[in-house]
């Protein structure tokens, strides 16, 4: 099993060049790619258990669009159409995941929790041998899973912060090269300390907030 894309170095990678790839070369439509992205990222660390509905709402979408781009690449098309189809399809997928996922609260839920452990622990992953390294991103995974039910406000709430925390750090390094602010072979334990520094804070600032219990409220 190839563990490298469960590592926040080559996600960023692919991130990076994905955002890339969808402005196409266009520095507008970069920006307001960004732009969404970190919005996201900003409700996802900051507020993602309160209005743990709308980040829902927003997994779904940006599984949406992910899908998009796989399916883009897998199948033939004309260039000429490329564009257009990834449009349709995006905006297709896109709702068909936004209206999804508040449906499959316990998967998403399951997976949000799984998912933002592993990427936490992503950088430990390169210590274990190779022959394991598998085997301790499914048990992360199945342990943040099974931690988002067991202890559900703390769990989605560190959750939320790390993942969102993520994406705002990717959108803003991303802009730092993409307009030469910083050098595209930075170091990057410049962003793990900025990640964990802004993880710490969404943390703070989400267990600080009143607990509404959103989740409750979802049908």
């Amino acid at each position: 099993m190839n563990v490298q894309f469960f590592h926040p170095h080559p996600l960023f990678v692919l991130l990076s060049n994905t955002f890339k790839e969808a402005a196409q070369g266009q520095d507008a439509a970069y920006l307001s790619i960004l732009g969404a992205v970190s919005v996201c990222g900003f409700i996802y660390a900051f507020f993602g258990y309160r209005v743990y509905k709308w980040v829902l709402v927003l997994s779904g979408v940006l599984l949406g669009l992910v899908l998009t781009s796989h399916i883009i690449d897998l199948v033939q098309i004309p260039p000429s159409n490329r564009t257009q189809v990834q449009v349709v399809l995006g905006v297709i997928l896109s709702i068909v995941g936004g209206i999804a996922a508040p449906r499959l609260f316990h998967l998403f839920t399951f997976a949000l929790g799984g998912g933002s452990l592993v990427l936490a622990i992503g950088p430990l992953v390169k210590v274990v041998p190779p022959t394991y390294s598998w085997l301790v991103l499914v048990v992360g995974f199945a342990a943040g899973g099974f931690f988002a039910f067991l202890l559900m406000r703390t769990t989605l709430i560190v959750a939320t912060s790390i993942a969102g925390s993520y994406i705002l750090c990717t959108a803003l390094f991303a802009l730092g090269v993409r307009f030469e602010i910083i050098m595209d072979n930075f170091n990057f334990l410049m962003f793990y300390a900025v990640w964990f520094l802004l993880g710490l804070f969404a943390i703070s600032s989400q267990l600080q907030q009143k607990d509404t219990n959103p989740i409750g409220a979802i049908g």
